[in-house]
């Protein structure tokens, strides 16, 4: 079909470039000269002549069969008497005619290929596609998760090595679990004055836990407070000014009182590089009851809010801290009223980048430090005092 074909001029035959029969110029009767093999529009004649003469066939077919079926009544009552063979064929010749006519008329009124594709396209898409997802449990999710996984790495990293999909599924199962939505943690330190090789640090955490169940599901946070500690005298328990609250679901704060908690103190069996034993938080629950840990149990969210102070060695320079749960948000502040302390601090994180976190140094001995993109558990920050030579040089000089 040629755009530019002038009139009683015979183009050679060749592949025609419309692709439809509504863009075809000689849909309206003019002499097209192309080869008609691949015409869309006399490919859409051949269809609509399909269409118009299919009711046609099926209703003659009809008619040709009730037309047989008569005669073959009028044989069998003269075969009727005799009986035998010829009666039972013209049993099976009616019942077929019977059959025939039947088609005919389901064929007249149902489009069957047009079915079979609308049917064969149902299955197809439901094959393809994750709606059935959408009736399985959790139990089912995560079973079809662990062997997609599983299969997904045999067929395309057959060499993998053993722990990395486990490290999959360990991840993945965070998200049945609760998250912190903020955590902050403020570290303020100082040289004690009465014993110079003693650090008295005073910790400020407060933190909202989300739980991503709710509200399907309760969650539960135990605040396990532990910590090692320098222990001078059996009377001695490193840590002091132990304060916390809390607030469920977004309801009242609530304070723990002084006298449904212990701090409990077990001397270690060998000594950790400057410590000698450790404290940790045991709670009453009733008569001569008590449990290790606070246990709290929410729907929707959780704020908790602790402080205390404990004393260390000067000697102990480098602090971590390690998030319990995955944190969406999390910052931390770290300073020391020495002048002579520097200050360096540093992000923990699992695939974290430099420009999902911000580390700022407001002074030689104070460090902003906050993480923009998730962290995971046992991911966190880690501060480093170092000695400050600039600023005891100008001390010397002063001097």
């Amino acid at each position: 079909m040629c755009k530019n074909k002038r009139k009683n001029y015979s183009a050679p035959k060749g592949s025609c470039g419309y692709l439809t029969a509504d863009d075809c110029p000689y849909k309206d009767g003019k002499m097209c000269y192309y080869d008609k093999k691949a015409c869309a529009l006399q490919e859409e004649k051949k269809e609509r002549k399909k269409r118009h003469w299919k009711p046609r066939r099926m209703l003659l077919a009809a008619i040709l069969a009730s037309v047989i079926i008569v005669v073959l009544e009028l044989i069998k009552l003269n075969a009727a008497e005799q009986g035998g063979q010829l009666y039972d064929a013209l049993n099976v010749l009616i019942g077929g005619c019977f059959s025939v006519i039947a088609a005919s008329l389901i064929a007249l009124f149902v489009d069957v290929p047009s079915s079979l594709q609308q049917y064969e396209l149902h299955f197809a898409n439901m094959l393809s596609s994750n709606s059935y997802l959408k009736f399985l449990d959790g139990n089912k999710l995560n079973r079809l998760r662990r062997d997609v996984t599983t299969q997904m790495h045999k067929t395309e990293v057959p060499n993998l090595p053993e722990g990395l999909v486990k490290m999959d599924e360990e991840i993945c199962d965070l998200f049945y679990k609760p998250y912190y939505e903020r955590y902050s943690h403020l570290v303020q330190c100082r040289i004690k004055e009465s014993d110079p090789e003693i650090i008295e640090k005073e910790h400020v955490i407060d933190y909202k836990l989300v739980n991503p169940g709710a509200p399907k599901s309760i969650a539960e946070e135990v605040i396990k407070f532990k910590n090692l500690i320098m222990q001078r005298s059996p009377e001695d328990k490193g840590i002091s000014s132990f304060k916390l609250s809390y607030q469920v679901d977004d309801g009242e704060e609530l304070f723990l009182p002084e006298d449904s908690f212990e701090l409990k103190v077990e001397k270690l069996d060998k000594k950790i590089e400057f410590y000698t034993a450790k404290v940790f938080l045991v709670c009453k629950t009733g008569e001569r009851g008590e449990r290790v840990g606070l246990s709290l149990r929410f729907r929707k969210n959780l704020r908790v809010k602790y402080s205390y102070k404990i004393d260390v060695s000067i000697s102990d320079r480098c602090f971590t801290k390690r998030l319990q749960h995955p944190a969406k948000l999390f910052f931390m502040n770290y300073s020391c009223s020495d002048c002579s302390i520097r200050l360096h601090g540093q992000i923990i994180g699992t695939n974290m980048k430099q420009t999902n976190m911000s580390i700022q140094y407001l002074d030689d001995n104070s460090v902003n430090m906050v993480s923009y993109d998730w962290l995971l558990p046992d991911n966190g920050a880690m501060v480093v005092m170092l000695d400050n030579k600039s600023k005891k040089k100008e001390e010397e000089l002063e001097s």
